[in-house]
């Protein structure tokens, strides 16, 4: 089933206006000419509107935790953001939780192995402990009335943002065992392209790839269809046209 023309519509308004405002606050090439004359003719790099790749990334890591749950809004019974997981966790179940993240972070000690890495968190888990909260990005309640948590990740997420993930799902899966729930990271896209193997090393040392992590398309697929990613992409290239005359304008 294709996202529906509200959908779409709600995806398009938020990147507009979103991209509106980024551009706005970064354009500073003009009122440089005017304040500082010689300085930004000089040097005009250190002038132009700060859209740096980097910039535009982090900025956009946000974007996508709105339009996710604008798509899985469509598909399942509940989507929320910043959704709050509360329970009790035995202490062995938050020491071993750290054991394995401490052979994880040892090249070649220890593999990430989705499903035993929480089949042994679980096994020393049981009712009662000290009190958790764990927060996820994105919750999701399909309409069988499975549970899906997620933490959205950039597409190259560094050590400690692996590591964060890994503790995510473990301390998810403990809180939520006994539950039909499932806890994942995600990236919105594949940086090596899409179908081509990810091989992001701090991500691969501490996640499986395709069961502890979703990259891009898989990410998508799980909370809206197959067809979900290449909806997005041909979205954000009628974005991309709206936005063009504003970026124009700043050069």
């Amino acid at each position: 089933m294709p996202l529906t023309n509200a959908t779409r519509s709600d995806i398009q308004r938020y990147l507009t206006g979103e991209l509106t405002r980024y551009i706005t606050e970064n354009a500073s090439a003009k009122r440089a000419l005017d304040e500082k004359p010689f300085h930004a003719r000089l040097l005009p790099a250190l002038f132009k509107a700060n859209l740096s790749e980097r910039s535009f990334s982090t900025r956009s890591g946000t974007w996508w935790q709105q339009i996710s749950r604008l798509i899985a809004r469509q598909y399942h019974l509940q989507a929320e953001l910043q959704y709050r997981i509360e329970g009790q966790i035995k202490p062995a179940a938050a020491q071993h939780i750290d054991e394995i993240i401490r052979q994880l972070n040892i090249a070649r000690q220890r593999a990430p192995i989705k499903k035993l890495d929480i089949y042994e968190v679980c096994t020393v888990q049981s009712p009662g402990g000290d009190t958790l909260t764990v927060q996820a990005d994105l919750y999701v309640l399909t309409r069988e009335h499975q549970e899906m948590y997620f933490e959205i990740k950039g597409a190259t997420p560094n050590k400690d943002a692996s590591m964060a993930v890994k503790r995510f799902i473990l301390r998810s899966s403990a809180l939520l065992k006994g539950r039909p729930a499932e806890a994942y990271g995600a990236t919105a896209y594949n940086p090596y392209g899409d179908g081509h193997p990810y091989t992001w090393s701090y991500a691969r040392q501490f996640l499986e790839i395709g069961e502890d992590l979703l990259v891009g398309r898989e990410f998508w697929a799980k909370i809206g269809d197959d067809q979900t990613y290449d909806e997005l992409l041909e979205i954000s290239g009628s974005v991309g046209k709206q936005i063009t005359e504003q970026l124009a304008a700043i050069e």
